[in-house]
């Protein structure tokens, strides 16, 4: 069985290009979180980490099966604070 990686680790793999970003999302969302995570709300998470990148982090996101929250919600409560610019 593999190592189970942290998002800090899975996110300096994707900033290496070891991995792809999808890719490292998801092993986090799986490894990390217990999810099974579908294509809208991976793309919901990314589109949280981009409005945050780009210093809008009270935009509203409708994530499908979680209420509206913010880019700053949707980052915290997935654990994917990592993956954000530097």
């Amino acid at each position: 069985m593999a190592k189970r990686r942290s998002a800090s680790e899975l996110a300096q793999e994707w900033r290496k290009e070891a991995m792809e970003f999808d890719a490292a999302l998801i092993q986090h969302l799986v490894d990390n979180l217990g999810l099974m995570p579908d294509l809208p709300l991976v793309m919901g998470i990314g589109m949280a980490l981009s409005w945050i990148n780009m210093r809008q982090p009270e935009a509203v996101l409708d994530l499908p099966g979680y209420p509206q929250m913010s880019a700053q919600e949707v980052v915290k409560k997935f654990g994917v604070e990592p993956f954000l610019e530097k």
